[in-house]
Formats: structure tokens, sequence, C-alpha cells
């Protein structure tokens, strides 16, 4: 297998992983000829799968090659094994920003070296036409003597290059520090999309935290997009309003009202700085649990208006005499009457032309570096059109695969829509619809459980995943057995399937459904490797025998990948010889055998 620890990469001697990402794994490696160490980094295998790519991999490793400065991780070399292209680039001992800014404080005055560093080094780029497009602490390292330096320069761009899709994680920029228009998927990008997420970082170090956080990638992209930043005095009150008013520039939404360039954003918070600022320390802010709003993503069709309501001049009574008192009562009276008759008329003639007839989401284009690889797609007269066209716009009408209420079928339409999306590659898209349908649908079990029956039999299993988790949410400890095999069936199918897997794959879950999900997904469409290092771990549960037999159906498949057959069968048999057990799990495991000539 390629890409081993102990074996060579060309001229390259792999010593130890030093980390794992959606779209590339790093190693450290030594080179014995020039006696020194560097660090190699493998892109995703799915790459490979690209004619193409490779030509186009090496013209953006030329231009990153090029870029000569102090502080951004040189280039040395990059090739292909195996036919896996990897870069090999210098190699920097010790630590990621995002691993100092974990620790909780850092000094202000270290904080402003850092933002300087970081800068002059984007600075730099940009004026040799080149942007990073993901810019976050994590990009930034730290070295033993305090050296700061930026990585991955291009690696989005030659990700991007790519017509193969890769796992969930891959947007050109990482959610938290991701720009307005990236997350929109606009193609005019310049230097500004990098000052926004420069801007991210810059208000992390200051502030505390970033701005905006919530359980899913799709309400954290929602709110870079339409939720106005929150001041970072509310969080800090120690900041200057001059650096304030940098942030707030800087991580404007139009990058037509950002700093054109970085070097005048480094410029304005330097000159922001006070001398108490200095010497001073930033404490993380731990962010409050959000609520179901915040979790959905607020309401994605709407963008934030700020109302402005002027406050009634007080004013003195004028006095009446009595009977011109009940005259202004009466009078008074009649108007009232009259502007609420006016109202409700205006109301009926133009309230149907303000409310759409379907709720459409804004065209929020798929932020993946490449989008997911369409499954095999069971057609399924979902939505037909009416056969009797009249002169108004026809609405396609829904074939509902059971009887429902009109809450259900609204929420059924969601459902299909975001199907349709997911088919498409708009994922963002699609998990808005999907959000809306859950909170259309609420609590209402049945509705869970039939849609994803429905689901199941298209064989969207991603998706059935993703409703049947909500019968967990509902039942809790009461959640009945039939209910629990549904679950458990879909995550563990659904594993095998990139496309589907976004719906459930995009939070970390430690729970050992989700893992034993998470292993087969990475078997099937990521890393081998790390399916085995998820096994190792599940095996090794004191309750996995008992509770979760069917990691069993991963490890057998696993052994299948590494031709070791034997092992295989030997799982398998051993896992049938159970007398309880799932009829799903005796079914995959027959099949598994069969299909494999094993029996």
């Amino acid at each position: 297998m390629p890409f081993v620890i102990g074996e060579n990469i060309g001229a390259y001697r792999l010593v130890e992983q030093l980390g794992q990402g959606g779209m590339a794994t790093v190693f450290k490696a030594y080179h014995p000829e020039l006696d020194r160490y560097v660090a190699i980094k493998a892109l995703h295998p799915a790459f490979a799968e690209d004619d193409t790519f490779l030509a186009r991999f090496q013209r953006e490793a030329r231009v990153v090659a090029k870029l000569e400065h102090p502080n951004i991780v040189p280039i040395y070399d990059y090739s292909q094994y195996e036919n896996r292209p990897y870069l090999v680039m210098k190699y920097i001992e010790g630590e990621t920003l995002k691993a100092r800014i974990s620790n909780g404080i850092i000094p202000m005055e270290e904080s402003f070296r850092i933002i300087g560093t970081i800068g002059n080094a984007l600075q730099y780029a940009h004026e040799k036409n080149v942007l990073h497009r993901d810019i976050k602490p994590s990009n930034v390292l730290i070295s033993k003597d305090n050296q700061v330096y930026l990585t991955d320069f291009g690696l989005a761009r030659m990700a991007q290059s790519s017509d193969k899709t890769l796992t969930t994680d891959m947007m050109i920029g990482t959610p938290q520090y991701i720009s307005p228009e990236q997350a929109l998927a606009k193609q005019d990008l310049d230097t500004r999309t990098d000052i926004y997420s420069l801007g991210v970082v810059i208000y992390e170090l200051l502030v505390g935290k970033v701005p905006f956080t919530a359980d899913t990638p799709f309400a954290i992209v929602h709110d870079h997009i339409y939720t106005p930043l929150p001041l970072p005095r509310t969080i800090n009150p120690g900041l200057s309003e001059s650096t304030e008013s940098v942030l707030l520039k800087a991580l404007a939404k139009d990058k037509e009202d950002r700093y054109s360039n970085v070097s005048s954003m480094i410029e304005a918070l330097k000159g922001s700085i006070t001398s108490s600022s200095l010497g001073s320390t930033v404490k993380k802010v731990k962010s409050p649990k959000p609520s179901v709003s915040e979790l959905t993503g607020g309401n994605i069709g709407n963008t934030e208006s700020t109302a402005v309501v002027k406050k009634p001049v007080n004013q003195q009574p004028t006095k009446q005499p009595g009977n011109n008192r009940k005259l202004v009562l009466w009078l008074v009276g009649i108007s009232a009457a009259a502007v609420m008759v006016i109202f409700v008329v205006l109301l009926v003639i133009f309230l149907p032309r303000l409310i759409p007839s379907d709720e459409v989401l804004p065209t929020l284009a798929p932020t993946v570096i490449i989008t997911e690889p369409a499954a095999a797609v069971v057609v399924t007269p979902s939505l037909q059109q009416d056969p009797t066209p009249t002169k108004a716009a026809v609405r396609p009408v829904a074939t509902l695969p059971f009887v429902m209420t009109p809450d259900q079928e609204k929420a059924w339409n969601l459902l299909i829509k975001a199907v349709s999306q997911l088919d498409e590659g708009a994922s963002l898209q699609a998990l808005g619809n999907l959000d809306r349908m859950q909170k259309i649908a609420g609590d209402d079990l049945d509705f869970y459980v039939k849609a994803g029956d429905n689901m199941v039999s298209r064989e969207k299993w991603g998706v059935a995943a993703y409703l049947y988790l909500n019968l967990y949410r509902i039942e809790g400890d009461s959640l009945k057995s039939e209910h629990y095999d549904r679950i458990a069936e879909s995550l563990y199918r659904a594993g095998k399937e990139p496309q589907s897997a976004l719906i459930f794959t995009l939070q970390t879950d430690e729970r050992p459904l989700f893992q034993i999900s998470k292993a087969r997904y990475e078997l099937y469409n990521g890393s081998p490797d790390k399916s085995r290092e998820i096994l190792n771990a599940l095996t090794k549960l004191p309750n996995v025998e008992k509770d979760f037999p069917q990691v069993h159906l991963v490890e057998a498949e696993y052994f299948i990948y590494e031709s070791h057959l034997s092992d295989a069968r030997q799982v398998l048999l051993k896992l049938l010889e159970r007398k309880e057990l799932a009829l799903w799990i005796s079914a995959e495991a027959n099949n598994i055998l069969s299909s494999n000539n094993l029996q």
C-alpha cells in the first residue's frame, strides 16, 4: 500500500504521520542524501482518478514554489507515488497557531507580532498574484524558536482544479474562516477574500473566539453570508473603538467595503493599538450552546435587516372642554376603524403577491471544492408535471408515497428538493432544505419513519440515516428496537456512499454507531489505514461484541481489501454463529461471503 510508515517515497523515507485532513495527509520524512527531515503532503487518493489533474497540479505547484519569503513554508519538490500526487516541503518543528490558541491565553503583544508576520507573508504572495484561499490558524506554524510561517499556499486552488469529489470537509475555505463570496462559490475571488479570512483570525486572537460558531458547517457558512458581525467590544471590552472599526471593515460582507490590500489593514490595526492593550492577554471565550434556530442556520431564505424605530415625541395633550373631548374621542374611533378597514383590504390584495407560493432558498452554490460524485439514482416519480398547463405557471405536483398531513407534505417536498440537490452536488442548499424540513416536521415520529423507509427504497442511505436519527432524538432511552435497527443499518450502509455520508459526517461523533460508519467510509472513500485505526479502537470497546456486532462486517470488508480472504471468512462465519443477530446483519454477512466466493 502507498504511503506506509517506514517505506520509501522516492528519495524520502516516511518516519511518522503528522496529521490528516479531508484534502491531504501530512507525513514527516527523512532525506538521507541531504541529511534532513521534510514534510510530505500526500493529496487524497481520489485525485488520482482525474487523468488531467497531475498536469494542473504541477502547474500550480510551480507557481507556489516560486514564493520565496522567510515566513512562507517553501516547497522543495512535487511528484507522484503510485499515481498519488504529493508535495515535499520544509519541515517546521513546533506547533500550529490553532494549537497555541487552544491553550486559552495569548499575550496581546504576541498576537500582534503573529498578525503582522502573517500579514507581511500574505501581502508578498498577493504581489506575486497568488491567493491563499484557506487562511486559518491550522495553516500558521510556529517553530520552536518562535518563528511564524504561513503554509498550504495554493493547495485549495490545486484541489479545485480537479474534476473529482472528495470528502465533505473539503471546502475552499474552512467554515469558521470562509469569506461570504467563497461560501457563495463565486468565481471572481481576489485578495479581499484572503483579507476576510485573515480578519477572522485577527478577530479570534483579539476577541477570544471566532465570530460565528454552530453545530453544523451550513449554519456557520450561512452566518458568514447573512448574519451581522458580533461587535468585538461587546465580547472583549478591552479593545479600543479604532481596533473594533478595523475588524468591522476587514470582515465586511461586501468585499468592496473591505481593505484593498493586506498592508493597509495591518497598518490600520497597528494605528489602533493603545499602550494599555500591549501586555494584556485575551482569554479564549467559550461559546454558549447555540439555540435551535442557530443550529439550523436561522431562516435560510431571509437576510437580516435592521429596522429603525423612531420614538414618538412626548407631547402634552391639549385640554378639551367636556363636549369637545367626547367629539375628539368619537372622531379618533372613526379614524381608527377606517384605517383598519383600509389595512385589511390592502392585506387581502397584496399579501398573496408578497408571500411566494413555495419557499425557495437563496442561490447558495455549494462550497465544496469539488462536488460529490452522484451515487446511482433509483428513479422514482416523486415529482411530476401537471399534464394540463394553464396560463399561470405550472407547479410540480408531488406524488406522495403515503397519506400526509399538510405539514408532512410541506416537509416531504423540502426533503425531495434536498435529495435532488445532493444528486446535483449542491450540498449546502440540500443541508438548508433538510434543516427546514426538520423544523417543520418537528417531533413527528411517523413522518421520519415513513420518509426514512422511502429513502431506503431509493437506496439513499445517508438521507435515511439523517431521518432515522430523529427517532433517537424523539424517543431517547425508550427507543424501540425496530427503530434502533433502522438507525444502525442506515448508518452502516451510508458509510459506503460519499455523497450520502455528507449528511451525518458533518459533525464529529464518538458514539460506536457513527464510528462504525466512519470506518467504512474511510475504507471505501478515504484512508484504509484510518479505517484500521478506527476498527482497532472499536474492537477494544467492552460491549462491542454484544451491542455492535456489525463492526465485524466492516472488519471483514477491510480484510477483503487487504486480500486476506481467509481472515475475512473466519470473521464472518464467527459472526453468523451468534444466536441473537439482527436480520440485516446476518443477511449482509451472507452477502459478503457469497459475493467474494468465501463460502
